[in-house]
């Protein structure tokens, strides 16, 4: 649609992986909020791991919201990644010809990136927002990941879909205010357990 002139071109954050920034049109936009959803151990948490490190390494801050999961947790994928290596192949099968090394190396040369993790991790949506326009405007930073969306603490609990419409709001109007990318991670297919439908999580699709 960019190609034919049917909508007007946007300024983007490239992820820097080829096949899907042209799926995306350049990449993530600026002023957008993203929810990339999908089912349990499918790459989404691997994926916005490789892609924080493409912005970092490029000189673009990330903040990164863990309502799920460790900062060491992201470090490891983020080096695994980076260094090439599998560590769930490593750890059953034994590492490979140098990729020991290799993956230690990047480990710490990770420590020079700009990720901003927040630490204590917020856990409502409120609290995520405010910690959010804080990194924006006190320190610039422009991209944005929350991981998980499922995870939040949402004030209204026995109705889940309201709570989930307010995280998407709230996020969505702080993107497009700071003109930040907002990328928010979700689950679809917990089992007993709640999760957000498909539906609920488009509505971030206006922002």
């Amino acid at each position: 649609m960019l190609e034919r002139g049917q909508v007007e071109s946007r300024a983007v954050a490239p992820t820097y992986l080829g096949p899907l920034d042209r799926a995306l049109g350049g990449g993530f936009g600026f002023g957008e909020l993203v929810t990339a959803a999908a089912g349990t151990s499918v790459g989404k948490t691997a994926l916005m791991a490789r892609i924080s490190t493409e912005w970092s390494k490029r000189g673009n801050p990330v903040g990164i919201v863990l309502v799920e999961g460790t900062r060491e947790q992201w470090m490891h994928r983020v080096a695994a990644c980076e260094a090439g290596v599998s560590l769930v192949y490593a750890q059953e099968h034994g590492w490979g010809p140098g990729e020991k090394e290799s993956y230690w190396t990047t480990v710490e040369n990770l420590e020079m990136y700009p990720l901003h993790f927040a630490d204590p991790a917020p856990k409502t949506p409120q609290a995520i927002e405010q910690w959010m326009r804080l990194k924006a405007r006190r320190e610039g930073v422009e991209r944005f990941i929350v991981d998980h969306i499922d995870r939040v603490q949402f004030p209204v609990r026995e109705r889940h879909d309201l709570g989930v419409r307010d995280a998407v709001t709230r996020w969505g109007n702080l993107a497009t205010e700071e003109m930040a990318v907002v990328v928010a991670l979700s689950q679809v297919n917990r089992q007993n357990e709640w999760h957000p439908s498909l539906s609920q999580l488009r509505e971030s699709g206006a922002k």
